[in-house]
Parts: structure tokens; sequence; C-alpha cells
């Protein structure tokens, strides 16, 4: 038995995804709170493995759909996202948590390394919202994450690794 702990990239950070994603920054003290409670669970012998936060894409895929005119637009329109904010929070919380009874991995790397794409195998979204996994989306990551974490393989199991495209 592990808990596995996940949670939304921007409730960890300074700033607004929505209106400002430029002024986006890590919130080094909820990372601290965060860090602290943790480990405390950590401490007690459970482990303790920190799924790390997805990137964010804004406007929310149902707000572009409802925009912009064609896929195209759509796809140009999150192509030009800035993910560095998102990156930068998941090279903080995996420095942070290096020396931790914590096991942190990330899921930024699996799936946006070295871009974050929307469409992936047979044209399907990745997302159904601004962060959220849809099917297809979920079993890429899941199999990505999973394949690359050993302590997850063990726990459960290989599964099998999806390609992207987009």
């Amino acid at each position: 038995a592990a808990v596995i702990y996940s949670q939304r990239a921007a409730s960890m950070m300074l700033g607004d995804p929505v209106t400002d994603s430029a002024s986006l920054a890590p919130d080094l003290q909820r990372l601290d709170a965060l860090e602290a409670d943790l480990s405390r669970v950590a401490g007690q012998g459970v482990p303790v493995l920190f799924w790390g936060a997805r990137p964010e894409f804004h406007p929310s895929l149902d707000v572009a759909t409802g925009t912009f005119p064609t896929l195209e637009a759509i796809l140009a329109i999150y192509g030009e996202a800035d993910m560095t904010p998102y990156r930068q929070l998941d090279d903080t919380l995996a420095a942070r948590f290096a020396d931790s009874p914590v096991t942190y991995f990330s899921s930024f790397v699996p799936l946006c390394t070295p871009e974050c794409p929307l469409l992936i195998d047979g044209g399907e979204p990745a997302i159904t919202d601004y962060a959220h996994w849809s099917p297809a989306g979920a079993r890429l990551a899941i199999s990505r994450i999973v394949t690359g974490t050993p302590v997850l393989e063990d726990l459960l199991g290989s599964p099998d690794v999806a390609s992207t495209s987009q």
C-alpha cells in the first residue's frame, strides 16, 4: 500500500494561469507546507508518491473550441502557449523532494518533452478542459509515467507505452 498524491499546478503557484500566465511562479510558502505534510505522512512508514502537477492549457479546451473557428487555429494557440512556469514548478518540486522520504515523479517531463501536445494518437485530445486528461491522454500519461518510474511499475505493473502526435 502507498499514498499517491497529486495537486493542481496553479494551486502551488503565485499568479493566475488564466489571466496572466507570465506572472506564474512557484509559491514557496505553499510548497513548504506541502513538503512538511507529505513528509509527516512518509515519516509514519507509509510510502508517499507525489505525482507531479500537469501543465495547464489556457484558455480551456471548451472555451477554445467555442472561440476559434478551426482545429488549426486551436492548435496554433496551444502551440504558442508558454509552459515555462509549469516546467519551473516541476523542476522546483523535483529538487525539493530529491532528498526527501517522499518519492516525487514528474508528470510534466514524460508528456512535455520537448512540447506539450494537445492532440495525441489518432488526433484525440490529450485533455478535456484545461488540464484534466481525456481517456486517451490518461492512457498515454500513465503508460509513460509508470514505465519511467520503477516504484510504480512494482505497484501497478508495466503498461503498454503509447506514442504522441500533434
